[in-house]
């Protein structure tokens, strides 16, 4: 039915994004919540979330609900995907047709991960969910001739996973899903940034003679 929006949903460590039919990306938001520590409430998804930080009483936690590409807390991540389904599949109508929504996982998800996802999409007002292999979406988004006899290879660096994949004839033949990504690089290069800064100030220093 033409009436029912069709998402893709790329539910990402760091930052989530939506696609829907017909009209391209439509939200591009950080995967983060704010939520106050004392009761457990959710006050903010995204964007605003994120402006919240350092900003409010330190009840107010944020908090990341995916972790190394899936979900790390799921009353949390329901909370996510309502306000993504909210904001994403909005209408002037007086009604709303339950979304179908297709969704990015790591290619080395489990079972129960897969039906995590799925489970959190419908509860938060999809009609239909389903999901696909991260690698094999960002071989179609690259434009790789993956319907051919010959091998191709991704590696999809996130913040959470890193995926590799070789796809061949339309299918994934060899993946692999690593817990390494951006977030860990970029964990091991603030030390090192830091202790490059202290050099540079007292190099300013001396220079300087205080």
């Amino acid at each position: 039915m033409r009436f029912v929006p069709q998402i893709g949903i790329d539910l990402g460590t760091a930052n989530l994004l939506v696609y829907r039919r017909g009209k391209g990306i439509v939200l591009s938001e950080p995967t983060v919540v704010a939520v106050n520590s004392n009761n457990g409430k959710v006050l903010a998804v995204g964007n605003d979330a994120r402006e919240m930080i350092g900003r409010t009483p330190a009840n107010i936690t944020a908090i990341r609900p995916l972790k190394d590409g899936v979900i790390a807390d799921y009353t949390t991540t329901l909370k996510m995907m309502e306000h993504i389904i909210k904001k994403t599949c909005s209408t002037k109508l007086p009604f709303r047709f339950a979304p179908t929504a297709l969704i990015c996982v790591p290619a080395g998800v489990t079972n129960v991960e897969r039906r995590a996802v799925i489970k959190a999409a419908k509860e938060a007002g999809a009609g239909l969910a389903m999901t696909i292999e991260e690698p094999y979406v960002a071989a179609l988004g690259a434009g790789l001739p993956i319907s051919s006899p010959g091998g191709n290879m991704v590696v999809d660096i996130g913040g959470g996973t890193t995926d590799i994949a070789v796809l061949s004839l339309g299918g994934i033949v060899l993946s692999a899903s690593l817990r390494v990504a951006g977030n860990k690089m970029d964990e091991a290069i603030q030390p090192a940034s830091y202790s490059k800064c202290l050099q540079l100030d007292d190099w300013r220093n001396e220079c300087r003679g205080d």
